[in-house]
């Protein structure tokens, strides 16, 4: 299952209905407004719930090694999931920092493997750590293996911020 083939699904098939969901979100920089997001990384999915919970999701699918199909690396993309606990990044015209990130509640690492083994040396790394592991399997099952934990260095204000200008990103939006 590639990375596209996973976020296809995942929003069709993991994430409820009753969210908002926003697929590949990135800076939109050339807006005519008095602020502006700034990623640094796009953001794969980003879902809000009916209670305004936002969850940020890195997915990382099969990519062809030599003609032949290889799952992710055990722990590709923990680096790009831990810098969503600080996006996104919100300036003014004049590029000072209004919100230094911390929008989501939580954040998950999302991989497609063969099988949903979550191996103990896998668990001691992320149970260090505030983000999820959720596994997808061919079967096109989707498997909880490590629950995410609150932001610790959420901004309250620039998740209001946020959540106050989702008509913003309306290039972004799945539904």
């Amino acid at each position: 299952m590639t990375e596209e083939q996973l976020g296809k699904l995942f929003c069709d098939k993991f994430i409820p209905a009753t969210s908002k969901v926003f697929r590949k979100f990135s800076h939109n920089l050339n807006l005519d407004r008095e602020w502006n997001y700034y990623t640094g990384t796009d953001m794969d999915i980003v879902e809000i719930m009916a209670d305004n919970t936002i969850i940020g999701y890195e997915l990382k699918g099969y990519r062809k090694f030599k003609g032949n199909p290889e799952p992710p690396g055990l722990y590709e993309g923990l680096d790009q999931t831990l810098n969503y606990l600080n996006l996104p990044y919100v300036f003014n015209k004049n590029q000072e920092m209004l919100f230094n990130g911390g929008v989501p509640d939580y954040v998950y690492l999302v991989h497609a493997r063969q099988n949903a083994e979550f191996q103990d040396y896998e668990r001691r790394v992320f149970s260090v750590t505030p983000i999820g592991f959720i596994i997808t399997t061919p079967d096109e099952k989707f498997h909880k293996v490590q629950e995410a934990k609150q932001n610790p260095i959420q901004n309250k204000e620039a998740k209001e911020h946020f959540l106050n200008n989702l008509n913003s990103l309306g290039k972004f939006l799945v539904r």
